[in-house]
């Protein structure tokens, strides 16, 4: 029986190894479905860094300041975060600038531009 437990020991160690290791040593399955990040719209794509975003109001209707999580005002002046499609106010983009480098809240990108309420 002394002889048995050190098997045993091993045995064990040799399965919680073997149990980490599965996921590494598994070969990619190109069928399974792995989904990606948010991919932008043809719309989002073909406006490129420095022009304006157009927004209509129903679009805002309901949004919150991404920053402030004030409700959004679209009489106000608005930007829009390239990478996330966030929405800020005015003085939470000057907040951003002063505290986070000028970058979005929710995903650090750098790209916010003006917004435009049609």
């Amino acid at each position: 029986m002394v002889r048995l437990i050190p098997l045993l020991l091993v045995l064990i160690g040799l399965l919680i190894l073997a149990f980490a290791l599965h996921p590494l040593l598994r070969r990619r399955n190109d069928r399974v479905y792995r989904p990606r990040g948010p991919r932008p719209t043809a719309r989002e794509r073909s406006a490129g860094r420095g022009t304006n975003w157009i927004v209509s109001r129903t679009e805002l209707e309901g949004v919150r300041d991404a920053y402030s999580s004030a409700p959004i005002d679209p009489d106000a002046p608005l930007w829009r975060c390239g990478g996330c499609l966030a929405c800020y106010h005015q003085r939470s983009v000057e907040a951003l600038q002063s505290r986070n480098a000028g970058r979005c809240a929710l995903c650090a990108s750098d790209d916010l531009r003006p917004v435009r309420v049609v």
